[in-house]
């Protein structure tokens, strides 16, 4: 997981995935979360970092969309 970083937030996956980012996989060595893991690179920190502070650009639907699947994979993946 070198050259992985886990986020745990949903909608800030929610938000690098409808960005173009890919979702390597879900951890869920957490009992109590899930985690979502990217690729640990230039492109996905740049995108964290305007997901917090307010600059990522993201088509509404496609989020919302994105949010709802994530939460699907999270409750039928087990």
């Amino acid at each position: 997981m070198k050259n992985q970083i886990t986020i745990y937030d949903t909608n800030c996956a929610a938000g690098l995935i409808t960005s173009g980012l890919k979702l390597v996989e879900l951890d869920r060595t957490d009992p109590i979360r899930v985690g979502f893991i990217f690729s640990k690179n230039e492109m996905t920190r740049e995108a964290i970092n305007n997901y917090w502070s307010n600059e990522l650009l993201v088509d509404a639907r496609k989020f919302a969309e994105n949010i709802k699947a994530l939460k699907t994979r999270i409750f039928t993946e087990k």
